[in-house]
């Protein structure tokens, strides 16, 4: 009996017009107020369960960017770790091995960092790290040529400057010294290490004026020119590094531009 009850539906228009009933079977509008019940449950439950993954997928996104930028960072460090392995790797080539028992005597840690040297206190102008200015006055009797061999390095990654003994040999920027002392093909030996990844290196001086983690400015007298050695006669071995590489000093100096071969 329960089964064949019906229930009517009456929609009254607002305004004037015809009245619409419908009649619906008891199990009818169980189901439909069921499907109803349902859709309610299924739109909370959808609003519960998916508003915390969309909140937790933007906070994943955001996470993506961050590593992606921890990333690019990461790989500059090892790529500017390897520029300066590879700078180590070819000044141990250059000094030869009496170099290392100098060495010995002023740790890597020493050598490489200088947190305590006055020049390291104070802001250093990018400029005075370049090194443009001319180490002695004299003829360049060998210029720079990757494809030159020498006796004792891979090419001749300077240029020579013929002088006389005893000539002072100058700073070509700011810096401090690295290394100062005896090494087996360049001699009595300074490198400076300047700012903006540039070195500079001056062979077979016959005295250096300068000692190991010493500041020194541009245009200071750091040595004595030389023969010191292996050396066919009294000159100047000078070499310019920029990130690890031998560069030509003769885009360096100004004095080279009008190209006369002579400091």
């Amino acid at each position: 009996m329960g089964n064949k009850k019906k229930y009517t539906i009456c929609l009254i228009p607002s305004e004037h017009g015809q009245q619409k009933m419908f009649e619906l079977n008891a199990r009818v509008l169980t189901f439909l107020i069921s499907l109803g019940i349902f859709l309610i449950i299924l739109i909370i439950a959808s609003y519960v369960y998916l508003i915390p993954r969309a909140t937790r997928y933007e906070n994943l996104q955001r996470e993506v960017t961050e590593l992606a930028g921890d990333r690019a960072r990461y790989i500059q460090l090892v790529e500017d770790f390897r520029k300066m392995q590879e700078m180590h790797q070819y000044v141990r080539r250059l000094l030869g091995v009496d170099m290392m028992a100098s060495m010995d005597s002023v740790s890597a840690s020493d050598s490489l960092n200088f947190p305590a040297a006055p020049s390291m206190q104070r802001n250093v102008i990018v400029l005075d790290n370049i090194p443009t200015t001319a180490p002695l006055t004299g003829l360049v009797t060998q210029r720079f040529d990757s494809s030159v061999p020498e006796l004792f390095t891979d090419s001749h990654k300077g240029i020579d400057i013929a002088c006389r003994v005893g000539t002072p040999v100058l700073a070509a920027a700011s810096g401090w010294v690295v290394f100062s002392g005896w090494t087996l093909g360049l001699g009595n030996t300074i490198i400076i290490q300047h700012g903006s990844d540039y070195l500079t290196i001056y062979g077979h001086n016959s005295r250096n004026l300068v000692v190991n983690r010493q500041s020194v400015e541009r245009g200071q007298r750091i040595a004595l020119s030389g023969n010191s050695g292996y050396s066919s006669g009294p000159h100047l071995h000078f070499e310019i590094c920029k990130n690890g590489e031998a560069v030509d000093p003769e885009k360096y100096i100004p004095e080279f531009a009008s190209g006369n071969g002579e400091l």
